[in-house]
């Protein structure tokens, strides 16, 4: 019983970013390689050296981790099938494995380590990872608040905003609990409506506004998503700005228990993204 109790506080505690009470959510892209955050990223093992423990993305995609200086042992390993190549301690996202070629497989690798948490906040399972993600410097991995993963627009030819707090969009405490725990589904008992959609990209070909309900199953190992599809029409011309304006007169609702994603996605060589999105996100009564 006493267990119970504490696995429940550690769960509100963990998603006390969400509403409590009805409160705004937005977000602006104005940069190929900042602002959609793909995904989280912290250590939560017990190995001290936090200046070393880290974790890194090159060019060309490939991601490695370190605990204290040294490749991450637990990620990628040989036991559990190198998934994602045939390093233990990186991902090889340049030539992505078939077992290793989505988001969601991505994340699973990497969740399937007790030492490492990964969740998506932009990105969807579906994504796809052969050299999509911004590359950085290695960046400490034991921060409270964890990494953000940045999509490079340029190749993942998308640019995505999530519609929930700005805190949780890069704190992965959003998503996890003090002790490291997953929390299954961070967006339980929030409803989120939204309510202005614009945006522009250069592209070769054609590019289309999509709009996700997106209800999460993370756990640590293998995760799932469930994903609809609420809203897609054509964004402008190349190089031209579009306002989805009916939404500030009756709201697009999202599923309940669910995060909304506002997207551009374009079907060829494309740059110059930009895109703003704003909703209302309230607490389901």
């Amino acid at each position: 019983m006493k267990k119970t109790i504490l696995t429940l506080a550690l769960v509100i505690l963990a998603a006390s970013a969400f509403a409590q009470v009805a409160q705004p959510v937005s977000g602006n892209v104005a940069s190929d390689t900042a602002g959609s955050v793909a995904l989280l990223i912290k250590y939560v093992g017990t190995t001290a050296g936090s200046a070393t423990t880290d974790v890194a993305v090159a060019g060309g995609g490939d991601m490695t981790f370190r605990v204290a200086g040294v490749a991450a042992a637990t990620i990628n390993t040989v036991a559990a099938g190198s998934l994602c190549g045939a390093t233990p301690g990186t991902l090889d996202l340049s030539t992505p494995d078939a077992t290793c070629n989505t988001l969601g497989e991505m994340v699973d690798v990497i969740n399937a380590s007790s030492d490492w948490r990964a969740v998506l906040v932009s990105g969807l399972r579906s994504d796809a990872t052969d050299n999509t993600l911004t590359t950085f410097a290695v960046t400490a991995a034991q921060k409270a608040e964890g990494i953000a993963v940045y999509f490079d627009s340029a190749v993942s030819l998308t640019t995505t905003i999530a519609l929930i707090p700005e805190t949780c969009k890069t704190d992965i405490r959003c998503y996890i609990s003090p002790n490291g725990s997953m929390i299954s589904n961070p967006y339980a008992g929030q409803l989120t409506e939204v309510r202005w959609v614009a945006g522009f990209s250069t592209f070769a070909t054609t590019g289309n506004f999509q709009i996700f309900s997106v209800r999460a199953f993370n756990k640590a190992g293998v995760s799932s998503e469930v994903v609809r599809t609420m809203w897609q029409e054509v964004t402008g011309a190349t190089g031209t700005n579009k306002q989805l304006t009916q939404f500030q007169y009756f709201g697009l609702l999202g599923g309940p228990s669910e995060k909304i994603l506002c997207r551009i996605l374009n079907t060829g060589a494309s740059s110059a993204y930009f895109m703003q999105a704003y909703g209302v996100q309230k607490p389901i009564q």
